[in-house]
């Protein structure tokens, strides 16, 4: 079962990672109507990253958990590896679609398995859960 601290962490990570891979994307985005929606998502990240911690916080838990080391630097070396076989926006909003899958995939995980009574914490789950798949929504008019 899911605690209000476990799906703030899922939420916390998920975002960490969303931010450290539009990071890697964006400088790779010769699209201005598609950076701008990159750096759109960059800004929903970073407002979860800071709701998240806020909401720990509430409860006595000192920091979020973050994507891993590891995770982040596979990451990087799948972007630049996949941008020099095929730089373009579509192959970049491929890449960031399947992170929003990936995403919505641990989100919809949590939120199912989370049975406690923090409304707070599920409404916010929720609404980034939302927030997610319309990042996959609006990636698929690059592809």
């Amino acid at each position: 079962m899911t605690t209000e601290v476990d799906l703030l962490n899922t939420i916390h990570e998920y975002a960490d990672m969303g931010l450290s891979g539009l990071n890697q994307v964006i400088p790779l985005s010769s699209d201005p109507s598609f950076t701008r929606e990159l750096q759109h998502q960059k800004s929903d990240y970073e407002a979860a990253l800071q709701k998240s911690e806020a909401l720990l916080e509430e409860r006595h838990i000192p920091r979020g958990k973050e994507a891993g080391p590891v995770a982040k630097m596979m990451s990087t070396v799948m972007t630049r590896a996949k941008n020099l076989a095929d730089p373009s926006t579509s192959k970049l909003a491929e890449m960031v679609f399947q992170g929003s899958n990936m995403g919505i995939t641990e989100l919809t995980k949590g939120i199912n398995d989370y049975h406690g009574e923090d409304k707070a914490v599920l409404s916010f789950a929720e609404k980034q859960l939302k927030q997610e798949e319309h990042h996959a929504e609006t990636m698929k008019q690059y592809l």
